[in-house]
Parts: C-alpha cells; sequence; structure tokens
C-alpha cells in the first residue's frame, strides 16, 4: 500500500464491497466491535480498514496514488466445480469467505496430519478410532479435527450470494473444509463431507489453494451412467471414493424392494446397516436417489433420532473439538458469526 496519506469517504469504502457482492448489513455485522466509521477520514483508520477487508473477507486492496482504495488482482489459485450455467464470478464472495475462514481455523486444531488415502484403509481406520459400528457424520468430523483438518459450516452469506455445496481450502500447506449445503439431514452432510474429502486424499487440490464444489445435489448417494457422462473424472473419482468410505465393498441395490409404507423402508435400512455396517441414513437416501420416492424417503428418516440435525452436528463438533484459545475473542466471534452460531 501506499505510504502516503489515504482517508476513505464511508460511501466509497462500503461502495467498493457493495460492487463485488458484500452489502453494507453483512460488511458490519463483521466489522469488530470498537470500529466506528469515523476512522476512515484517517490515514491508520483507512490503513486499518483494508487491514479487516483482508483479514474478513479475504479481499486483497491497496491505495492508487491518487489514494483511492482498489481491489488487488487475486494471487491464489482456484479450482471450481460448477454448474454450467455458472460463471466464477458468481462464487467469488463464497470463495473470498472461505479463504479468509480457512486462515483463522487452521490456528484452532492441531497440526495437520495425513490420514490412509485409500477409502477401505480411511473406512477402517475412522471404525477402529471413533468405535463406530458405521461412518456416520459424527465420527468424520471427528477424525477431521483430531487430524488437524477443520471442518465448518459456511452459513452467513450477503443476501444474493452463490452458495457453494462443498470446499477445501490449502492455506499455507493445511487442509480445511468449508461445507455450504443447507440440508438438515445428516446423510446428506455425510456424503459432501466424504467427497471433500475424497478430494484432499486423491490429491486434487493440486497446487491451487482453493477447490470449490458448486453443487453436488444431482450426484450424491448413487452413480448411474447418465450421471457419470456429465461429471468430470475428478468428480467421479470423488465420487467412488466417498461411496466405498460410507459403504465399505456393499453395493446398495434396491431393484428388489417392494415398499409401501415409510415404516418398511426405515425397517430396511436399520437390517442392511446392521448387517453391512452402513449409516442407516445413508441407504435412505440412496433409496430416495435410485427411486425418486423423496416422500417416502423423508418420512423413513424421521424414525431415526437426530437425523435431521446435520448442520446442529457439524456447529457442536466445532464448538468440542475447536482450540478456541488459540485466536482472539475476535477472531473467535467472526467464526462464530459466519457458521450462524
Amino acid at each position: 500500500m501506499s505510504k502516503q496519506n489515504n482517508t476513505l469517504s464511508v460511501g466509497d469504502a462500503f461502495e467498493l464491497l457493495s460492487s463485488n457482492g458484500y452489502t453494507r448489513v453483512f460488511v458490519e455485522k463483521f466489522l469488530p466491535e470498537w470500529w466506528d466509521n469515523s476512522l476512515l477520514k484517517t490515514s491508520s483508520g483507512a490503513l486499518q480498514f483494508a487491514l479487516i477487508i483482508k483479514q474478513r473477507f479475504g479481499l486483497e486492496v491497496f491505495f492508487t496514488d491518487e489514494g483511492t482504495l482498489r481491489l488487488a488482482e487475486e494471487s491464489f489459485t482456484v479450482r471450481f466445480k460448477h454448474r454450467k450455467n455458472t460463471h466464477q464470478d458468481e462464487l467469488s464472495v463464497v470463495k473470498n469467505l472461505g479463504k479468509a475462514d480457512a486462515s483463522i481455523a487452521n490456528h484452532i486444531v492441531p497440526e495437520y496430519s495425513e490420514l490412509p488415502n485409500s477409502p477401505s484403509d480411511l473406512r477402517n481406520y475412522i471404525l477402529q478410532k471413533t468405535n463406530h459400528t458405521n461412518i456416520n457424520l459424527e465420527g468424520l468430523l471427528e477424525v477431521c479435527w483430531s487430524h488437524g483438518i477443520p471442518v465448518l459450516f459456511l452459513d452467513t452469506l450477503p443476501r444474493g450470494a452463490k452458495r457453494m455445496t462443498g470446499m477445501i481450502v490449502n492455506h499455507n500447506g493445511r487442509p480445511s473444509i468449508m461445507l455450504g449445503f443447507r440440508h438438515k439431514h445428516k446423510a446428506r452432510q455425510l456424503f459432501i463431507l466424504a467427497h471433500e474429502l475424497a478430494h484432499l486424499m486423491l490429491g486434487h487440490v493440486g497446487d491451487a489453494t482453493l477447490l470449490i464444489d458448486e453443487d453436488l445435489d444431482s450426484e450424491i448417494e448413487t452413480l448411474n451412467e447418465e450421471i457419470e457422462a456429465s461429471l468430470d473424472a475428478e468428480e467421479i473419482q470423488a465420487d467412488r471414493f466417498s461411496l466405498d468410505l460410507i459403504r465399505g465393498d456393499h453395493e446398495l441395490s434396491f431393484a428388489h424392494l417392494k415398499l409401501d409404507q415409510p415404516t418398511e423402508l426405515a425397517v430396511f435400512a436399520m437390517e442392511e446397516s446392521e448387517q453391512f455396517g452402513i449409516d442407516a441414513g445413508h441407504i435412505i437416501a440412496s433409496y430416495a436417489f435410485e427411486t425418486m420416492d423423496w416422500p417416502t424417503a423423508n418420512t423413513a428418516m424421521n424414525f431415526f433420532e437426530n437425523s435431521s440435525d446435520a448442520i446442529n452436528c457439524i456447529r457442536s463438533v466445532f464448538s468440542e473439538k475447536a482450540l478456541l484459545e488459540n485466536v482472539s475473542e475476535e477472531a473467535q466471534s467472526y467464526l462464530n458469526t459466519l457458521q450462524g452460531i
């Protein structure tokens, strides 16, 4: 930044952010409690505002020779997995927030340690580590956090900002996972988390800083020829890894099922879960995607306690596992607000 006497008008400061997708209401929600807009009239205050923008919104800014605040060109690489009708710029807000979030999140976990990189070895490791009988959302979250991979739910976004389903952030060689899919069922969030972790295990992030999955809705829980034809090779690999992790070597099939009641699906899922060590919610969700019988599946989910409390589960594990004492109270507040806590 220039060392000259830089000052900002309140209007110019918020116009810069608004023109890049950050509404004034959103920005003010994340400003420190001590901040006062009158500080923009001083050189030190303008510089402080620029620093806040970088730390909280992931935006690199600079002052021109004329003292005007401008956005700098991005100095990091992003890999996008998005719908054909979505332009990458539409995901810029969530991309920058994920980057800012990860820069703090890496301080609230132990040092990153690698996990077994094959789905079968990882499955066995998680089952042994958690003492669970299947791979479920709680267990996968627990193992990620214990290996220095923070998992956060990116809840609070500016009005009009496009959401993503999942994101891997590589910050100084340390991975973080951001989830943004607002679905209440744990089985759905389990697959998304497993899918993002698969990208990490398979080396798909590479030298990039971020890998963003905008939408996994069409591919969750099941693979078929029609879906595979529409996906790139890395997405197919991540899906296959995720399913092998969750299901082990058992292939789910529902062609033989003749169900009249949700209770029958719930009983079937419970029996399959006990026999093959597969999360019952995942079995029900897989049935729904294969048959498109969502009403039956959604009702069947309700027979399983806390199956529809996924986002609170993600937040709860964060509150339990995060080493918040490693960061300032301001940073803690930022992480909580971004996650809707």
